[in-house]
């Protein structure tokens, strides 16, 4: 089980602005890059996920990436570059709101709107091109924005995108896939069968429970019937090493929750070495690259 400090909000990366909405989601949706932090670099390292391989084109303004062909949403339908821009086409749309919306900032706007179709060209099933107007360092950062399928999303009511049926029962192409959630309460994610990025999951279900505070009755009864496998608190589970779990903070999940041998699925980002120097841990826990014990 893993504690939560306040439940989610929505399950849709587009319009979230919680922590822990946004770290639950990593487990649903496809990734475009696994990302880590170098400590000794001081950088982010990206490595493929869903983009398998990507090019800096036109003096770095340009970024070609090339996709996975064999990812697929839980219904079967494959993701695809469509899906990638138009998640785009909704962070850059003034509708929706997204928190996100900088991420565009640097594309290319016409009549001061984000002009999706300058700004992403799609070569064929598996190429895409995404144009800036200039370089600078973020550029495939802002690329990472999950995409969302757009055969379920297409049609929605941007304005009213926050309050979506799918926001509450995401369909997934991750290693995890939403079985149920009960408001205020807790959160049931099971293994996607379906999963090719990489695996689906060896863990067959993962309960998050929503703690008020260490003072919280049932907070207190989870603790002492030892149910509570992840909690806010660093801790190792020994034993069965499927379901190894090293983690020191909820609120971090996809890079603070470590399940280790989760297929070939892992959540990348802490190091093997015990980190002492403080300041280092503090940059990258910013970065979300990897987790501070």
């Amino acid at each position: 089980m893993v504690a939560l400090t306040g439940d989610v909000e929505s399950f849709n990366p587009i319009v979230t602005s919680s922590t822990i909405s946004s770290e639950v989601a990593t487990a649903l949706y496809p990734q475009m890059f696994n990302i880590t932090f170098d400590l000794i670099a001081g950088k982010l390292i990206y490595e493929p996920a869903l983009v398998k391989r990507w090019e800096f084109l036109n003096e770095g303004r340009d970024v070609k990436l090339i996709i996975r062909n064999d990812v697929r949403w839980e219904n079967g339908v494959l993701v695809s570059p469509q899906d990638i821009k138009f998640t785009y086409e909704l962070v850059g749309d003034p509708d929706v709101a997204s928190p996100r919306s900088n991420y565009v900032d640097d594309m290319i706007f016409t009549n001061d709107k984000f002009d999706v179709d300058k700004s992403i060209e799609i070569l064929d099933d598996t190429t895409m091109v995404f144009h800036f107007v200039h370089t600078y360092p973020q550029q495939l950062f802002h690329l990472t924005v999950p995409p969302i399928p757009k055969h379920i999303y297409g049609d929605a009511d941007r304005r009213s995108l926050r309050s979506h049926p799918r926001n509450q029962k995401p369909l997934s192409a991750g290693p995890y896939s939403m079985e149920k959630w009960k408001r205020g309460e807790e959160i049931t994610l099971v293994t996607n069968q379906k999963c090719t990025m990489p695996a689906p999951a060896v863990l067959e279900h993962v309960l998050f429970r929503v703690i008020s505070g260490s003072d919280h009755p049932s907070h207190r009864a989870q603790e002492g019937q030892g149910g509570r496998d992840v909690a806010p608190v660093l801790r190792r589970r020994q034993g069965d090493p499927r379901r190894n779990i090293r983690t020191s903070s909820s609120r971090r999940f996809r890079h603070r929750l470590r399940l280790h041998r989760l297929g070939e699925h892992r959540f990348s980002g802490i190091p093997k070495e015990r980190r002492q120097d403080d300041t280092a841990a503090r940059a990258c826990s910013a970065t979300r690259g990897c987790a501070r014990r």
